[in-house]
């Protein structure tokens, strides 16, 4: 099945739609999860939502382990074809997308055990040490948003360029402004 049969836009759309009404209703249940019902719905919905990422996570792990596969199957095939595709820069972007996708693990996988454990705990006693795990996972996980940029211009030539351009055009401009 191709992606294009896969991805219809009347599915994309229902696909949003839904998660809009999911997390519209996630947040009135957090919100007004005063009452028992709603707090236990609140529950319930968190425990779906981190069951479902952890099914992606395993779905593109397994998919990046068939993309090298296929890969190292395709490289050994056309060594002697001297018209083949570079391999090695096909190697090198699917490595830079292993690399955003390890960040991206593990940050998330410390969150996802304290979210975990703050649901299977029974009684609703927080302690002051699981309120520091929590935030310090939480502190890691926002942690990934500052290690992708910097893995992008690492691995990444037309960025490193790009960035490299702008950073020397804003220290034109400012010499020129100095200069007036």
């Amino acid at each position: 099945m191709s992606r294009r049969s896969l991805l219809t836009v009347r599915r994309i759309v229902v696909i949003y739609i839904t998660c809009i009404v999911f997390v519209a209703f996630g947040v009135a249940a957090r919100m007004y999860g005063g009452g028992k019902n709603l707090g236990e719905i609140y529950k319930v919905m968190k425990a779906v939502f981190l069951l479902g990422a952890g099914v992606c996570v395993v779905v593109t792990a397994f998919s990046y382990f068939k993309v090298f596969r296929i890969i190292r199957q395709h490289q050994c095939l056309v060594q002697t074809n001297e018209n083949a595709i570079d391999i090695t820069k096909y190697k090198k972007s699917i490595f830079t997308i292993l690399y955003i996708f390890a960040i991206c693990v593990l940050s998330y996988i410390p969150y996802l055990c304290c979210m975990l454990f703050f649901l299977a705990m029974q009684d609703n006693r927080i302690i002051t040490s699981a309120i520091a795990a929590y935030n310090s996972c939480s502190a890691i996980l926002l942690s990934s948003s500052f290690f992708k940029p910097l893995l992008y211009y690492w691995r990444i030539k037309e960025i490193r360029d790009g960035v490299r351009s702008f950073a020397r055009n804003l220290r034109c401009k400012k010499e020129e402004t100095e200069e007036s």
